[in-house]
């Protein structure tokens, strides 16, 4: 090695200044500090909002709610042979169990339940036109999952809610001309909704985002 080379090597070892060593290591740290950030708040993001999103199946819960159900001609309005025996049944005064059946419907189809929404709560056995907790308040002002529209925005899956009473009823078919209905109490089966006033219901349906 010659002294040219020697120098050479010299130069280029020799180390930065303190002032840019410190400006460096503040850099280092400072971009860590954003990374774990970025880190922590994904995590927490993730946990709040896990990657397995609701997802809806519209078309099984039409056929949970077709198979559930009969056409009744009795003065009793209901047959309990054709309900589902895993649940409990509403069948005081008269017959009460339109809720339950629409929840019961919907969860078929997808929507999970809580510690709000149960079989038995008063999210899931009651309508909401009485009271402010009810099944439309909980699928629609709370969680979000069902939006109001209008007749023809609605399809299988969606359900019906009447304005002057409390009773709820869900959609088993609607292709814009003829809307079909299943029911408890009075239990309904692919019932058409011609002779009803639209004016005198409330239509909802599944928000987009879960389907």
């Amino acid at each position: 090695m010659d002294q040219t080379e020697g120098e050479l090597l010299l130069i280029y070892f020799i180390p930065e200044s303190e002032t840019a060593i410190a400006k460096n290591a503040e850099a280092d740290l400072a971009n860590d500090i954003t990374v774990n950030r970025n880190y922590a708040v994904k995590q927490e993001a993730s946990a709040i909002h896990p990657l397995a999103t609701v997802k809806y199946d519209r078309l099984a819960a039409r056929d949970y709610a077709n198979k559930y159900t009969s056409e009744v001609t009795s003065s009793l309005g209901y047959d309990t042979s054709k309900w589902n025996p895993n649940y409990a049944w509403h069948t005081e005064s008269g017959g009460v169990d339109c809720a339950n059946y629409v929840s019961q419907a919907i969860y078929a189809g997808g929507i999970p339940k809580d510690s709000t929404w149960k079989p038995e709560s008063t999210a899931w056995v009651n309508t909401g036109r009485n009271i402010s907790n009810g099944l439309k308040q909980y699928m629609v002002d709370t969680k979000g999952y069902f939006y109001k529209t209008t007749k023809g925005g609605t399809s299988a899956g969606g359900f019906i809610s009447a304005v002057n009473y409390s009773h709820v009823m869900f959609i088993v078919a609607n292709d814009g001309v003829t809307m079909l209905f299943s029911a408890h109490t009075n239990d309904r089966l692919k019932a058409s909704f011609a002779n009803f006033s639209s004016s005198s219901y409330e239509f909802y349906y599944v928000n987009s985002s879960y389907l």
